[in-house]
Order: C-alpha cells, then structure tokens, then sequence
C-alpha cells in the first residue's frame, strides 16, 4: 500500500466507515433543523373507523310508556287524507225515576252522542348523502355512506318524534314564545299537553310564559270545549280532562298538593287508582323523592328495580323511600322534556292507559293511545335506487322516513295534569 495513505488503514478507519461518519453527521444536523413527527401534513392518516358514535340522549320514554294500537289492516291510508279515524262519545247519563206502586211509566230520556273525528299527522324527516361521499365510503375511504346515516337518523326519528311533537307546549295565540297552531292547522303529532286540558284551563288558565289562552287554543279534534251545544249543555264536560291549574301563579309542590290532585283526578273521572301511571321531568321526580324521604324506612337487602310500563320502564328505585319510582303504587315515568311554568318544576300528567269502557263484548281500545295509520314507510332516491337522480335534479342518494299516527284519547275523564309547581 502507497506509503501516504498507509496511516489510514486503522482498526477505527475505513472507506466504508468514513462514508457512514459522514451520513451520521448529516442526518445529525436534519435532526436540529426538521424533525419528521404527528404534526407533519400528510405523514400521518388518522382513521376514524367504521363505528359512528352517537353523542345525542335517545331516551324516549313517554312514547314508549304508551301504548301502541295497529290499524294499518283496516284500510289503506295515503298521504294526505284525512281525517283519521272516528268513534263515538257517549255522556251525561240520565237521572233515575222514582215510580209508585201502579204508576205510570217514567217519561224515556236519552244521554247524550257525539262523533269524534281525529286527523292523520305525518311524521317525516329526510336524510341525502353526496354521491361522491357515498361512493368513498363503499371504496372503504374513511367516510361515512348513506346506510350508516339511516341507521342513526331512524333512531333520531323516534326521540324527535316525542321531544318536538308528544312532549310540545301548547303556547297561546300570539303568546311572547311564539303561538302553537291550533289543532286543525298544526301538523304534528298532538301533544299531551293539548290532549289533556281541559274548558276552564282554556278560559281561566294561561300558558306557560303567562299568556293567556284564546279560544280554541285548547281545542281537540273536532270537539270545540269551550262550545255550548244546542240543548244549552257545555261540550266541554265530557271532553274535559281533570286540570289542577293556578292561573300561571307557582304553588310549592308538597305531598298534600299531589295526593289532593290524584284525589280529585280519579274522583271526578273514569281512571282506577291501580291503572294511572305519572309523567313529569327529573326535577319534579328529584322533588317527589324528597317529599318520601322521612316517611319510610326501606330494606337494606332490596334492591331497586324498575317497574315496565308497555315499551318504556319507571326510573330505577325502590316502592318506597329514597329515589322512588311509585308514588302511592303508581309508577312515575321521567321524561327528559316535559313542559313547566314560569321556569317552576315540570308539570305532572296522571294517565289511565287500560281498555275504555265499551258495551258488552265489544272490542275496547286504550283511554290514550298512539294510533299506526300506516306502516311506517322509508323511501329511497338516488343511484341505486328506484327512483334515479332524473327525478332528484341532483347527484345525490336521499331517504325519506315516514309515520302515519296520531295521539288519540278515547275518555278525557282518565287524564289529569297537574301544572304552575315549584320547591
């Protein structure tokens, strides 16, 4: 080897081992200068996964606590027509006759018949997806497609249906809230809150920011209640609900206050004690629970439980003491929207849901019930479906959901609500 290279060829040093040194320098000095991390665009591809994790609360439980009646077998009902079906009212029952020994035959009289007519309510919401989007997603492109979008938007439907429709209040006409249209131009599902009212909660009585109610506010159907028919009697007597209000002044909610009410509700009506189930808000219930506390002892070995009321359950407690879920035996369903007064506590409603009172024999529907007109339908339009985009004007893929059905109360008298509460 040539003399002047020769103090090269050390066990340290080689060619090879001079590039590597040099490498390792350079790499160094990238390593002050930019590091390559998380932050860097397009390094790193974060997949979202095919879950869709919904962040909304679904509970639904005045729905589900009512029961459900199928009549989409008894004739086809379309879009638009209306009304719905109808059934007959019999009241004001006629006074006995005290007749002597021999005496004449009493004079007939007659009770009183009416025709009740409810309307079919349409309950839709419709969901569209890009087509692009949708593509991606089938490619397996991190990207939410058209199903998935159904599957949760058809949960969603059920919760608005209650939240937005069945759990509204009805504000007066011209109320500072905004008015709710009267029955027969409002298109929603009805709402307890006009179901279970009453004449002199219409006359008397205000909404919940304090307005006062107009004629017809409180209307259902077609039954006017505020009404006097022909023969001088208030349509409103039959077709009242039993209404604890206060004119929009608060009352504390004691426990005097809500025995004095179920008193008054099922005297004055056709609900049994053991059948009446009570709707209110958590924070009512909270109250309701407060006002049990000192009154019982409870096991320590019993556990709480819930009580099933058709498709929804009472909160989970105990029939006695503590977080209740009965009061007196009667099990008290927690919605998570109920309507209150003047930010006071929820209102409470008393239903009697069992079979009304029907002749002998005869087959005898719910008190209160929600009516199916219709099998719900779901109906599709894009690319891969029936109707193509021609019909769309755009390149999209869109469902539409829809349900025929209506609330339909069949005795007033088994309603009651308790309203204008506060601690």
């Amino acid at each position: 080897m040539h003399p002047h290279i020769q103090h090269l060829h050390e066990q340290q040093y080689t060619p090879g081992g001079a590039a590597r040194g040099m490498w390792s320098n350079l790499f160094s000095n990238l390593e002050q200068q930019a590091t390559f991390g998380t932050d860097t665009a397009g390094l790193v591809n974060d997949i979202a996964g095919l879950v869709l994790y919904n962040q909304v609360n679904m509970k639904n439980n005045i729905l589900g606590a009512l029961p459900e009646v199928d009549r989409t077998g008894e004739e086809q009902i379309s879009p638009g027509d209306t009304p719905a079906k109808t059934f007959r009212s019999i009241f004001n029952p006629p006074s006995v006759s005290g007749v002597s020994g021999g005496g004449s035959v009493p004079t007939a009289t007659t009770a009183d018949i009416r025709k009740v007519s409810a309307d079919v309510r349409i309950s839709s919401m419709a969901v569209e997806s890009d087509l692009i989007v949708d593509i991606e997603s089938r490619l397996g492109h991190d990207t939410v497609g058209l199903e998935e979008l159904i599957d949760i938007m058809r949960d969603y439907m059920t919760r608005s249906v209650e939240r937005d429709a069945l759990a509204r209040t009805v504000n007066a006409s011209g109320s500072t809230a905004g008015d709710t249209p009267q029955y027969a131009d409002d298109d929603l599902l009805l709402t307890i809150d006009r179901a279970i009212a009453s004449e002199d909660e219409e006359t008397n009585g205000v909404d919940a920011n304090g307005d006062a109610f107009s004629d017809g506010d409180l209307d259902v159907y077609d039954i006017d209640r505020s009404a006097t028919g022909a023969g001088g009697d208030n349509e409103a007597n039959w077709a009242d609900a039993y209404v604890d209000h206060n004119s929009g002044t608060l009352r504390q909610l004691t426990g005097d206050r809500i025995n004095t009410f179920i008193d008054n509700y099922v005297q004055n009506g056709s609900a049994e004690r053991e059948n009446v189930m009570l709707v209110t808000g958590y924070n009512t219930a909270r109250v309701m629970s407060d006002l049990r506390d000192s009154q019982f002892r409870a096991d320590a070995l019993q556990a709480p439980s819930r009580e099933s009321v058709n498709d929804a359950e009472s909160r989970l407690g105990a029939n006695f003491n503590a977080q209740i879920s009965h009061w007196d035996s009667m099990p008290v369903i927690v919605a998570e929207t109920v309507p209150t007064d003047n930010s006071g506590l929820e209102r409470i409603y008393a239903m009697d849901p069992t079979p009304a009172q029907t002749g002998q024999g005869e087959d005898a529907r719910p008190k209160i019930s929600i009516e199916n007109y219709r099998a719900p339908d779901v109906w599709r339009a894009g690319v891969d479906a029936p109707v193509n985009p021609l019909a769309t004007g755009e390149f999209k893929n869109e469902a539409l959901f829809a349900m025929y059905h209506e609330l339909v109360v069949r005795d007033f008298s088994a309603m009651g609500k308790l309203r204008e509460i506060e601690e």
